[in-house]
């Protein structure tokens, strides 16, 4: 009764959502889809995060990971009540982290169910500390390395570990200054902040900052149904015809050029010969029909002035 009921409500499904059929990112435009979506880490499956992202990965796995084995561990010395419930949380755990072979971000189901043997262990642990004859401030110490391995931060810490042994091991490499964070400062922007509403041409990850912190509207933001937006912003970036450009934007009535140094330069406005409007701001080579608002206090944001 129960599978002729399900396909039953399958077969509506289908007949109302067709479209559901080709996949949530089914008709997502081919060239966003190459440029921006496949860049995407948390809607990268396992394999191509571990290719890239390999610490950022490994921690999304890690809590689960510990959960499931303690599960199993707990399952093999239970009676059989205990071994219906480690068991229970043991195949939702595991079935929740195998959505990573899908899209890695579908592991926080996993996460939400893992605090449950997580807490379990570290409670189970503390009382073996408490039962032992030492000061309790021992106890408490001891106790820290067991709460940093069973936190989000223990493989960001690793990560942070891993760069700055390798800093260290060759000091005269260059080391890539990361500006992402100084885009979002609310003074990085008071220039928007203050300018009449109008549209920004800005980079996608930039796009959710700006609608919430401005008055103004954005082309592209990284939601895979803004199709169009998404797809214009692309092209204006990775275009090296200024005519076309200026053009463009003044039919779409952009009044402001947004740019952060990030992931988004190689990815999704990067051209053979660097010759896209993206690749040229990054190199300060600023086309006529735009004013820069340089902001020495802020150099990671960069503002562009889109003039009449």
């Amino acid at each position: 009764i129960a599978a002729l009921c399900g396909g039953v409500a399958a077969a509506l499904f289908v007949l109302a959502f067709p479209g559901c059929l080709t996949g949530g990112y089914g008709e997502v435009d081919p060239e966003v889809k190459l440029r921006w979506l496949d860049n995407v880490s948390e809607a990268m499956s396992l394999g191509e995060q571990l290719r890239v992202l390999p610490f950022s990965a490994l921690g999304k796995l890690w809590t689960p990971l510990l959960a499931l084995a303690y599960c199993l561990w707990r399952f093999r010395r239970a009676q059989a009540r205990g071994r219906e419930l480690w068991g229970v949380l043991a195949l939702l755990i595991a079935a929740a982290t195998a959505l990573v072979f899908w899209q890695i971000r579908a592991v926080t189901a996993a996460h939400v169910i893992a605090l449950l043997p997580l807490a379990a262990l570290i409670g189970e642990l503390w009382q073996r500390l408490k039962g032992r004859r030492s000061p309790r401030w021992l106890q408490f110490l001891a106790l820290l390395p067991i709460l940093f391995l069973c936190s989000a931060v223990f493989w960001p810490g690793l990560e942070y570990g891993y760069r700055f042994v390798a800093a260290a091991a060759s000091p005269t490499a260059a080391v890539p200054v990361v500006l992402q964070e100084q885009c979002t400062d609310r003074a990085a922007i008071a220039p928007l902040a203050e300018a009449p509403p109008t549209l920004i041409l800005s980079y996608i990850d930039l796009g959710p900052m700006l609608l919430f912190s401005t008055p103004h509207a954005v082309l592209g933001a990284p939601y895979h149904r803004n199709n169009g937006g998404l797809k214009e912003t692309i092209a204006l970036f990775r275009s090296a015809d200024d005519g076309a450009i200026r053009d463009r934007l003044h039919e779409l009535g952009v009044g402001w050029i947004a740019t952060c140094p990030g992931p988004e330069d190689r990815s999704a406005y990067h051209t053979e010969d660097g010759s896209s409007l993206a690749e040229r701001l990054v190199a300060g080579k600023v086309p006529e029909y735009l004013s820069e608002a340089a902001d020495p206090a802020h150099p990671g944001l960069k503002l562009y002035r889109v003039l009449p």
